[in-house]
């Protein structure tokens, strides 16, 4: 049986999991990292090298949420954020920091696909550059709370003691 606990260690949060071997928590952790390493490189790179800055500065602008010139800010800026936390995850680099900057983001993209569903917007993701579909928002609220667990797995999984039960 798998047990998952928060223990702090001088004052540091942290995720224990009983019941699994040192080497398993290691690989999950690892898997994780990985995973969102590529994620948050490929949708980065996808809105830089594939359909560009100009179209994601649109694809911000649909969501009604900041207006001119904050939108075009944040499509430029964005993107590069991603990849930099995307390299830091997959070379196991400040892995705290990058993972705190992965799962702020993620809480964002959560907010934003929630609003636009919440106002009836039909917007067209951009998560991985331009999107000719609209957004199937419950499948895209799913993936991106799973994406929040994996943030926030790898963030507190990171330094911590870890404690089995028998």
């Amino acid at each position: 049986m798998i047990k998952i606990f928060l223990i702090g260690e001088e004052g540091k949060s942290c995720l224990a999991v009983g019941g699994m071997s040192e080497a398993a928590k290691g690989t999950w952790r690892l898997v994780m990292q990985l995973g969102l390493g590529c994620l948050f490189l490929y949708a980065g790179g996808m809105k830089l090298f594939v359909s560009g800055l100009d179209e994601f500065v649109k694809e911000i602008g649909n969501y009604q949420l900041v207006s001119a010139p904050l939108d075009a800010v944040i499509a430029y800026s964005l993107p590069w954020l991603e990849v930099l936390v995307g390299l830091f995850l997959l070379v196991n680099f400040q892995i705290r920091a990058a993972s705190l900057w992965a799962l702020l983001m993620t809480l964002v993209f959560l907010f934003g696909i929630t609003s636009g569903w919440w106002r009836g917007i039909d917007l067209h993701c951009g998560c991985f550059g331009k999107s000719l579909e609209a957004v199937n928002y419950p499948r895209k609220i799913s993936a991106l709370l799973l994406q929040l667990a994996a943030c926030i797995g790898v963030y507190l999984w990171r330094d911590c003691l870890f404690i089995t039960k028998k």
